[in-house]
């Protein structure tokens, strides 16, 4: 009996030991995650903020890469992704990153990695996925579970999408309603979660507001500049013009450049535009050696070659008062890093002539101009942040007429949340964001943008233009992408922000600095940064030319609400931007 006894208490007490193991595996190292957002792949994370992030140790990572954070998301059709490693990457390529999804949530199938059964491993390095069926291995493509990644550039950061209801090979990959995941550098690098963790993503039915769709109609007062790849002369095809004319009087572009026109001759474009859009007197334009076309109902003053891309002066009377300059480029394309910068700096160079009045054309002040194109930006993200900034500095000046970068109009498909204006479903690559309007938006305001697909068009939409789904597939693997601009009204004499008023401006002999009355800025002689004065009680005012060179520097002795005169009648003509403190105005000398 006492043997018994003394036997019953053994497995009381390890059943006790156990079931306290199981409640601190359960509970203790497991975690679930739900959040629903309206996220867009777009390469931009504004939208990420305020989502629970699962954190990873730094410094952990015994191989080349740290992988720090991971967010999680939905909404009703997919799952994102946002992930934080600690130096900049090129996901597509030339890396190790595996993602293992256990999408049945059961350990008992798939891969065991860190305590997970993954029946989905996807190799971002590769470009592709396996889905384990009955214990038997099937390749998958990104077209297979709806999978897009952004930016197309290097970053520390992506995001991308997965179809909740994917179904390769015709089994769902998300068959129930949670699922775990491990993210991993491979071999002896990081992963997240940690080593006998587990994370519990949940599906959710998201009743959140829906993303509005992108209406494609332009609206009264506005203009609107459109940029199309047309993939070597398909434009000109019998069997593809038709459609290409359908698409075209859907967006219904004022100026859109084309790319990839090798043979195809600027009459025959013109002629294009003109049955595609027959309310408007349409030209065209298209320099020797170049394999881009402009097109636009506004008069063309003058066009140049600039490398393979072509820059075209702009006359857009009677409908704004002002000259544009439009630049449309086609860029090297994939691993020509080199090539690409050089076209790149070559572009920047040219809009700092014509900035400066050392070009061959003449653009006043505070016009317009866009930069439209395909650009081919899948290497490094040096070469979009000289497209925008003109410069790989942080100088604090850039390349727009008010010392900021240009704006990119990041143009989102109309019905889906992706900005992605690449797609072949047929290629291991993933859709990317190749093709850019970047604009001066200290001349514009971009009311709208989007990238015009018939692929997610509802009926009403295709009936409306007279389109079949798969027409913008037929067409090329390019998208048309679309921006809606209204003129900058405003005065460049007074600059709320730095809280300074020049006058004249534009001037020629010499301008007058004065404060604004509303502005506690105004103050010459406050305490705060931005007009802190230097030794003397005086406050230093720098000049500096449209490259960000200083051109003087002067130390005035400023009384309160008083303001300066500065001589500017030795400095050439062009824009020009004062400093003081951390604050800038800017002003022409004519």
């Amino acid at each position: 009996m006492q043997f018994l006894q003394n036997k019953n208490n053994l497995i009381s007490f390890l059943s006790f030991i156990l079931f306290t193991f199981i409640l601190q595996f359960n509970f203790g190292f497991a975690k679930e995650y739900s959040n629903c957002s309206r996220i867009i792949i777009d390469g931009y994370f504004d939208d990420w903020e305020g989502i629970a992030s699962i954190s990873d140790a730094v410094g952990d990572s015994k191989t080349y890469l740290d992988i720090l954070e991971v967010k999680y998301s939905q909404n009703d059709e997919y799952y994102f992704f946002y992930v934080k490693f600690d130096k900049e990457i090129f996901i597509q390529q030339d890396n190790t990153i595996f993602l293992y999804l256990d999408t049945d949530n059961s350990a008992g199938s798939g891969d065991l990695i860190n305590m997970t059964g993954a029946d989905f491993i996807w190799e971002f390095g590769n470009r592709k996925g396996t889905f384990i069926i009955d214990d038997k291995r099937n390749i998958i493509k990104h077209s297979d579970i709806g999978f897009v990644a952004m930016p197309t550039v290097t970053s520390d950061r992506y995001e991308f999408s997965i179809s909740k209801t994917a179904a390769p090979y015709g089994k769902p990959l998300f068959p129930g309603n949670a699922f775990k995941f491990v993210l991993t550098t491979n071999g002896s690098g990081d992963m997240i979660p940690e080593k006998n963790e587990n994370i519990t993503l949940l599906k959710t039915e998201c009743d959140q507001i829906e993303l509005p769709p992108i209406s494609p109609e332009k609206s009264e007062g506005n203009f609107r500049v459109s940029s199309w790849n047309v993939l070597k002369d398909n434009i000109s095809t019998t069997e593809l013009s038709p459609i290409f004319k359908k698409i075209i009087s859907a967006i219904n572009p004022d100026i859109i450049g084309f790319c990839e026109v090798y043979d195809t001759s600027e009459e025959y474009i013109a002629g294009i535009m003109k049955q595609a859009i027959p309310s408007k007197d349409w030209s065209a334009r298209k320099q020797p050696y170049c394999d881009v076309i402009l097109a636009t109902h506004y008069s063309i003053l003058d066009n140049h070659q600039l490398n393979g891309n072509a820059a075209f002066l702009i006359d857009m009377r009677p409908d704004f008062d002002t000259k544009a300059l439009v630049i449309v480029a086609h860029l090297p394309a994939m691993q020509e890093n080199d090539k690409r910068m050089a076209e790149v700096v070559n572009i920047i160079n040219y809009i700092k002539s014509v900035k400066n009045n050392t070009a061959d054309i003449s653009l006043p002040a505070n016009s317009p101009i866009f930069i439209v194109g395909d650009m081919n930006f899948v290497g490094y993200a040096s070469q979009l942040l000289m497209m925008k900034n003109g410069s790989l500095e942080q100088t604090g000046i850039y390349i727009d007429w008010d010392g900021t970068p240009f704006a990119d109009s990041d143009a989102r498909i109309t019905h889906k949340p992706f900005s992605y204006t690449w797609i072949n479903n047929n290629s291991y690559y993933w859709p990317g964001k190749l093709d850019f309007i970047f604009y001066s938006d200290a001349a514009t305001s971009n009311i709208k943008s989007f990238s015009f697909n018939s692929a997610v068009l509802p009926t009403d939409l295709l009936t409306k233009y007279n389109l079949n789904a798969d027409d913008s597939y037929k067409c090329t693997d390019h998208l048309p992408i679309s921006a809606d601009f209204t003129m900058k009204g405003t005065s460049i004499n007074e600059d709320k922000g730095s809280g300074m008023y020049i006058s004249p401006n534009p001037a020629s002999e010499y301008i007058e600095i004065l404060p604004l009355a509303s502005s506690v800025r105004g103050n010459w002689n406050d305490k705060s940064p931005s007009v802190r004065g230097t030794k003397g009680g005086g406050s230093e005012i720098q000049i500096f030319n449209y490259m960000g060179e200083l051109v003087k520097n002067l130390s005035p002795a400023l009384s309160k609400g008083e303001g300066v005169r500065i001589d500017i009648s030795q400095l050439p003509t062009g824009v020009y931007f004062i400093k003081i403190g951390d604050k800038f105005a800017k002003f022409v000398k004519e």
